[in-house]
C-alpha cells in the first residue's frame, strides 16, 4: 500500500527550474557559509540546516499544489488580517523584524497578493470601494513594516501597483491608485522628519551615491560589502571570469559579509563566472516564460475568471522581480537592500514564502490541465 504517492502534477517544466534551483542552492550554500563552518568546526552543519529548509519547502510546495486554486481565493481575507495582527504586534513587542523566529514582512508580501487578486477579480461597485477593499490594505500592511524593513514595502508596493494595472481598467480607479501611492509617499517622508526611522536606507542609498561619484572613502559598511561583491565578481583572468574558480574555490566567501545570504550571487558569479552568472538569469527568466504560458492557457480554459491570472502574475513577478534586485545588488547597478536571491540564498522564511509561491504557480497549472484532460 502506497501510503504517500508522490505524483508532480501542473507544468512540468516548473517543477524543473524548483528543482535546479534547490540544486544550486546546495552547491552554493555549502561553499559560501565556509566562514560559519570554519568558525563551528562542524563541516556540515550549515549545509545540513539549510537542506531541512529546503525539503520543507518541497514538502510545502507539493502539498499546496494539490490544493484547488479557489481555496486561496476564498481564505485570502482571513489570512490579510491575521498577518495584519502579526505585523502589529511584531511592531508592538519586537525590536526586530522577527518574530516566532520568522518575519512576518516576507508572508504579508505573498498574502496581499492573494488578496489583491482576489478583490480585483470581483470588481467594485464604487471608487470608495475600491479605496478602502484594494488600496488601504496594502497601505496598512506596507506602513506596519516600513520603519523595519524599507525594500520589502517598496517590493510589495511595486508589485501591487503592477497587479493593480494588470486587472484595473477604470480610469478613476487608476488615477486614484496615483495620488494614494504619491500621498503615502509625501506622508511617509513628513513623518520620517519628525521619527527618523529610515536612517538605515538613507545611509545603504547616500553610499551608493558616494560610490557612483567615486568617493568610496566616504562610503559606509554597505557600499564596502558591494565593494567586495564586486571584487570577487571581477578577480582573476579574462577567462577565468568566464568560466569562474570553480565549485568551492572562492577567495572572497571569507571576507564578504552575508555571502550566503545577501550576496550570494557573487560567490556564484566568482566560483562559476560568468557563464555560472547567466545560467542563473536564465532560470529565472525560463520560470516567467513558463508563467506567462500558465497564463494564456488559464485565459482560454477559465474565460469568466481573472483570479488564477492574476494570482500567476503576482506571484512570479514577486519571484522575479526579488531575483532581479538580488542581482542588481551583487553587480552594483542598485543600493543594497537586504533581498535574498529566492530558492538559493539561506533564510528559512524567505524559503517557504517563495515555496508557497510555486505551490500557488503549480495549482492554477493544475488546474488548467486538469481542464484540457
Amino acid at each position: 500500500m502506497n501510503l504517500f504517492p508522490v505524483k508532480l502534477k501542473g507544468d512540468k517544466q516548473i517543477w524543473s527550474i524548483f528543482f535546479i534551483l534547490l540544486t544550486v542552492s546546495v552547491l552554493a550554500v555549502y561553499s559560501s557559509t565556509y566562514k560559519q563552518t570554519l568558525r563551528s568546526g562542524n563541516l556540515f552543519g550549515e549545509l545540513f540546516s539549510h537542506i531541512r529548509f529546503l525539503g520543507a519547502g518541497f514538502l510545502l510546495v507539493y502539498f499546496m499544489h494539490r490544493i484547488p486554486f479557489p481555496v486561496f481565493k476564498k481564505h485570502a481575507p482571513g489570512a490579510l488580517l491575521f498577518i495584519v495582527l502579526l505585523l502589529l504586534i511584531t511592531m508592538l513587542v519586537s525590536k526586530s523584524r522577527w518574530m516566532f523566529r520568522v518575519q512576518p514582512s516576507e508572508f504579508a508580501r505573498l498574502i496581499i497578493i492573494v488578496y489583491l487578486a482576489k478583490v480585483i477579480s470581483e470588481g467594485f461597485k464604487k471608487p470608495m470601494e475600491y479605496f478602502w477593499m484594494a488600496l488601504v490594505p496594502v497601505g496598512a500592511v506596507c506602513a506596519l513594516i516600513i520603519d523595519r524593513h524599507t525594500s520589502s514595502v517598496l517590493m510589495i508596493g511595486f508589485t501591487s501597483l503592477l497587479l493593480i494595472l494588470m486587472g484595473v481598467s477604470n480610469r478613476k480607479y487608476l488615477l486614484m491608485t496615483l495620488w494614494f501611492f504619491l500621498g503615502a509617499c509625501c506622508l511617509y517622508f513628513m513623518v520620517d522628519q519628525y521619527l527618523g526611522r529610515s536612517e538605515t536606507a538613507k545611509s545603504r542609498i547616500s553610499a551608493f551615491v558616494e560610490k557612483i561619484k567615486d568617493r568610496p572613502d566616504s562610503a559606509k559598511q554597505e557600499i564596502t560589502q558591494a565593494q567586495i561583491a564586486e571584487f570577487a565578481m571581477n578577480s582573476g583572468s579574462f577567462l577565468s571570469r568566464l568560466k569562474g574558480k570553480g565549485p568551492g574555490n572562492s577567495v572572497y566567501r571569507v571576507i564578504l559579509p552575508e555571502a550566503n545570504n545577501d550576496y550570494i550571487y557573487a560567490i556564484i558569479v566568482e566560483e562559476y563566472g560568468t557563464l555560472g552568472a547567466l545560467a542563473i538569469m536564465f532560470l529565472y527568466f525560463w520560470l516567467f516564460y513558463r508563467v506567462v504560458v500558465v497564463i494564456s492557457k488559464s485565459s482560454k480554459v477559465f474565460p469568466s475568471k481573472i483570479f488564477p491570472s492574476l494570482l500567476l502574475s503576482g506571484m512570479v513577478l514577486m519571484i522575479v522581480i526579488q531575483a532581479l534586485v538580488h542581482i542588481g545588488v551583487s553587480i552594483g547597478v542598485l543600493p543594497v537592500t537586504g533581498q535574498n536571491l529566492p530558492m538559493i540564498s539561506t533564510g528559512g522564511t524567505s524559503i517557504m514564502v517563495i515555496s508557497a509561491a510555486f505551490g500557488m504557480i503549480l495549482s492554477v497549472s493544475n488546474a488548467v490541465n486538469e481542464k484540457n484532460g
